[in-house]
């Protein structure tokens, strides 16, 4: 067998062990699938019965989750067989893209096999499959938004050029709509391009102005983007890019309750009571004071929250700081916080802090091999990390908000080696 072919067949195999391993996941775990804890299975039944994307159980419009994830469910939104097949195919097309995008980064044929294996395997990839959550869907549009962007970076071809930038779009527009994080991304590649051209690093002649490119990528990003804002604009009173979830999402991390009972608590410490009322109580809390204050409706509830934390992060800042580093080590946990009375949920907890333990420290090297080496495609994997580690230190996190980074993370480790290792390409793209 030569080796184009080895490398198909190896390709093949790694893609069926990400469908049996979520298959088995969901097996271990079948209560996950009906496990509507952010409700984005209630929101894509309001759409099949004809409410539109609203408030659970209510006619009352919402924007509160990002609308894409829920269309996708609506025709599986009462079969959990169908929403598991859902993922499992979602997942099979991540390993295929980050094949492609380790290919771009110039790593060896083994090494563009092992970041395929690394998001095929992930424990956190894997168990989250089992639930209807956006972690499958937004790991698997990182991965074609990288290849993308990487390819018409690296294309010398203006056709196909402007064919990848069209699907670098579209996979942008598939990732804001199901995490607003991504807009992020956005300025940290903005400000790393700038960055370059102050520095006089960047390469006129490989970065030459593509003026249709950029036409046409900006063209299909609002085609996608500009529904949700209009339909925003007509149902909420406001023309919302985002959602209105972030103002929760800020005061979750940056309230005194959570100040007090966590971050000044010792390392490891939850937020479940033991050190004071706990989550819900703060929640009930927040509730009356609101009722109090008179807020109703999301927008003005969004807002609220934001305007209460900020405050409290002006009228302790040291302590923000604290929270900041709480939440960059709760970002990248090796397992999760909370032990499962599983045996299944222990099994996976053990799996995971020696997969990530190794993991990281190949996460370092390759870092490491990014930096001296540059590249569209490791240095695009850099600025997606950067873009959701930034956010996630000022917002409520846990160790599944980096599951859209996954596929960055398995390219930057697929190249981690002795120096010798042809695993980089030795020019900037």
């Amino acid at each position: 067998m030569n080796a184009p072919s080895r490398q198909s067949g190896g390709l093949l195999l790694i893609v069926l062990v990400a469908i049996v391993a979520r298959v088995a996941a969901c097996l271990a775990f079948p209560a996950n699938l009906s496990d509507d804890r952010d409700v984005y299975l209630a929101m894509a039944t309001g759409i099949r019965e004809g409410r539109g994307l609203s408030s659970p159980g209510t006619t009352i419009p919402t924007a509160f989750r990002p609308p894409l994830y829920p269309l996708l469910l609506v025709p599986v939104s009462d079969s959990p067989f169908g929403r598991a097949a859902l993922h499992c195919g979602i997942a099979a097309g991540m390993v295929l893209a980050v094949y492609w995008l380790a290919g771009l980064s110039t790593l060896s044929p083994g090494r563009k096999l092992f970041a395929a294996l690394v998001v095929a395997v992930d424990p956190l990839l894997v168990y989250y499959s089992t639930l209807p959550m956006t972690e499958t869907l937004a790991a698997a549009g990182s991965a074609l938004l990288l290849a993308a962007a990487a390819a018409a970076c690296k294309s010398a071809s203006v056709h196909r050029r402007t064919v990848y930038c069209a699907m670098g779009a579209v996979a942008f527009g598939v990732c804001v709509m199901t995490r607003p994080t991504y807009w992020a991304f956005t300025a940290c590649v903005v400000a790393f391009g700038l960055w370059q051209v102050i520095r006089g690093t960047r390469d006129p002649g490989k970065h030459e102005p593509r003026t249709r490119d950029w036409v046409l990528g900006g063209l299909l990003t609002v085609a996608i983007v500009a529904p949700w804002v209009i339909r925003n604009g007509k149902v909420m009173g406001r023309p919302i890019l985002t959602t209105t979830h972030g103002g929760y999402t800020l005061l979750l991390g940056n309230n005194d309750a959570y100040y007090d009972e966590v971050v000044r608590q010792p390392l490891g410490t939850v937020w479940d009571g033991s050190h004071g009322p706990g989550q819900q109580a703060w929640v009930a809390h927040l509730a009356d004071q609101m009722r109090e204050a008179g807020v109703e409706g999301e927008i003005a509830t969004d807002q609220w929250m934001k305007d209460r934390a900020w405050e409290t992060i002006r009228a302790r800042p040291g302590t923000f700081l604290e929270a900041c580093i709480r939440r960059f080590l709760s970002f990248w946990a090796v397992r999760p916080h909370a032990e499962s009375a599983s045996a299944a949920g222990r099994a996976l907890s053990l799996f995971s802090a020696v997969w990530y333990s190794a993991l990281w420290v190949a996460l370092t090297l390759g870092v490491w091999n990014a930096i001296r080496t540059g590249g569209c495609a490791v240095e695009l994997s850099l600025l997606l990390i950067v873009a959701f580690v930034l956010v996630h230190l000022v917002y409520w996190t846990d160790a599944r908000m980096r599951a859209p980074i996954m596929p960055a993370i398995a390219i930057l480790a697929a190249g981690a080696g002795f120096k010798r290792s042809a695993n980089f390409a030795r020019k900037s793209d």
